[in-house]
């Protein structure tokens, strides 16, 4: 509904030549250059991997030599403890276990004296508070 009696004309054309030209040149920079970048960050991104499977494998490789080495010194330590349950000689100086010989009532040395302790009720006892 248009105010003053008069209605808007539209003119239905076609784009211009010149301007989808513009634009079809201007999407294929645009896919130029996403596609230079998409390039150079896959380029980084797997010179990034080469180097950390280069640092993993020296990691590996003093891994495996630190390991060899405590292995070793591990076996060379096995001799020194080496314990064996055959039985042998016994030494002139070996301690060993005896039966110990019942003593004969033996005559106690505690003595104590009656005297000492107070004859009040009570005494002898610990109550605690």
């Amino acid at each position: 509904m248009c105010f003053g009696g008069q209605q808007p004309q539209v003119d239905y054309s076609k784009p211009d030549k010149a301007l989808m030209a513009q634009q079809q040149q201007q999407m294929a920079a645009y896919t130029q250059q996403m596609q230079a970048q998409s390039d150079a960050y896959a380029a980084n991104i797997a010179d990034q991997i080469a180097q950390l499977t280069s640092e993993t494998e020296r990691m590996q490789s003093q891994f495996d030599q630190e390991l060899a080495a405590q292995q070793a010194a591990a076996d060379a330590a096995v001799g020194a403890y080496t314990t064996s349950s055959q039985e042998g000689e016994l030494s002139a100086n070996a301690q060993t276990t005896k039966v110990k010989k019942k003593e004969e009532d033996a005559i106690s040395t505690l003595r104590i004296s009656s005297g000492s302790l107070p004859a009040t009720s009570g005494a002898g006892l610990n109550i605690g508070v």
